[in-house]
């Protein structure tokens, strides 16, 4: 992995703070809007609630897998899906640990945190 890289770290699943609804409208927003865009993040870390994104029924999976398909690294922390038990319903993503998640935002030239 190149030191050029910007990861995207979500750990929530939503965006900013205020109603459910708002936050998970501006994910989906942010996501929806980052398809549209050339300039892609090399990878997008998930872990505590954030994984919620990643799984079945995520108001996002299909911008997520669309950001997949295009090459984006999306890693999905283990730890995090087992403790909410959402291992059997992952959609997108690859499971991985916190050291890798770690690797990824050390090694990053830009981190942006949602």
């Amino acid at each position: 992995m190149s030191s050029n890289q910007t990861i995207i770290v979500v750990t929530d699943e939503g965006m900013g703070k205020g109603e459910v609804e708002l936050k998970q409208s501006l994910i989906s927003n942010y996501f929806i809007n980052i398809n549209g865009t050339q300039n892609m993040p090399d990878a997008i870390c998930f872990y505590s609630e954030g994984v919620k994104l990643t799984v079945k029924d995520s108001i996002v999976l299909n911008e997520l897998k669309s950001l997949e398909q295009k090459g984006v690294k999306l890693l999905v922390c283990s730890t995090s899906l087992n403790y909410y038990k959402l291992s059997d319903r992952l959609r997108v993503g690859k499971i991985t640990n916190m050291p890798e998640i770690m690797n990824f935002i050390w090694n990053a030239n830009k981190v942006i945190y949602l």
